[in-house]
């Protein structure tokens, strides 16, 4: 080390009366300090090379493709998180993720009108006389469209003929999807078919539930049979995990993506009293304004 070399000389060397030291300690003091000052310059000079124009060039580069690659990350994480591997351990990576990215970039799902997840509370009720009943396509503001839907208690065959009505008019509709409200039926059952020219891919869902939702959305514009020429654009889920009875009470489950997810939840939604011009943006429903106070005017002359 360096001090007890220097004490060891100074004992050697007698010290002059006016207190300077021999040269022989003085050379070797100052040789020691410049060789310690040296390696002090080192370390602390480096900040300032930092600050060398090449340098934060590098940090600025550096620091913007991370910003980059995080944004793309945090959303695809947002997306794919109920598709992990290690599905007991979602909890724990989002948290982790929210707290070292989320606090900056936000929740990487989108905000989108809020669910009813309340289930009907009105008493389930028999099918009309389906011999008898006139049976229509309701267009809105038809009281059966804003009405939740109650549960299907009995499969037997009434059931089975209706479902089959509901599909009939389906068909002559033209539409890809059709509920049991559009029809004036407060029941849960719907039927759904992206492609109404092979009528086979056609499914009827009876009391049907939503169990999971994607968390990527997409914005795609929607026609509804109950709005004649409207196209709404509605924001909702790309992927949902759903749950429903067939004809026989018969459960099952299917992962819905893309176009039958879609078409799913809208028709969902309408066993919910709810239509596609209530997921809208209020911006967008003052635009629709005009075509939904025609159809009051029209419902109202009927």
């Amino acid at each position: 080390s360096f001090m007890p070399e220097v004490v060891g000389s100074i004992s050697a060397w007698q010290l002059q009366a006016d207190g300077d030291m021999p040269q022989p300690i003085e050379v070797l003091l100052k040789g020691r300090l410049k060789r310690q000052t040296r390696h002090h310059f080192n370390v602390i000079g480096c900040p300032h090379m930092l600050w060398s124009p090449h340098i934060l060039l590098l940090v600025a580069i550096s620091t913007m493709v991370m910003l980059a690659a995080t944004g793309p990350v945090w959303s695809i994480f947002g997306v794919y998180q109920s598709a992990l591997p290690f599905s007991q351990h979602r909890g724990i990576l989002q948290r982790g993720w929210e707290k070292l990215v989320g606090k900056v970039l936000g929740d990487p799902r989108p905000q989108r009108a809020p669910r009813q997840t309340v289930f009907p509370t009105i008493s389930a009720g028999g099918f009309p006389d389906l011999d008898s009943a006139n049976l229509q396509l309701l267009h809105y503001p038809h009281p059966a469209l804003m009405q939740p839907c109650a549960d299907v208690d009995s499969f037997d065959g009434k059931l089975r003929e209706f479902a089959e009505i509901l599909r009939r008019m389906m068909y002559a509709s033209g539409a890809r999807g059709l509920s049991a409200p559009q029809v004036g039926v407060n029941l849960r059952i719907m039927i759904c078919n992206p492609k109404p020219s092979t009528p086979e891919f056609g499914t009827i869902f009876v009391n049907p539930r939503i169990l999971e939702e994607g968390s990527f959305e997409d914005v795609q514009h929607e026609k509804c049979a109950s709005f004649p020429e409207m196209r709404v654009p509605v924001k909702r889920p790309v992927r949902v995990r759903v749950q429903a009875a067939d004809c026989d009470g018969k459960l099952f489950t299917r992962i819905l993506e893309g176009v039958e997810a879609r078409l799913f939840q809208h028709e969902y939604d309408h066993l919910n009293g709810i239509v596609h011009v209530d997921r809208v943006p209020d911006s967008v429903r003052e635009r629709l304004e005009p075509d939904l106070g025609n159809l009051v005017e029209e419902y109202l002359r009927d």
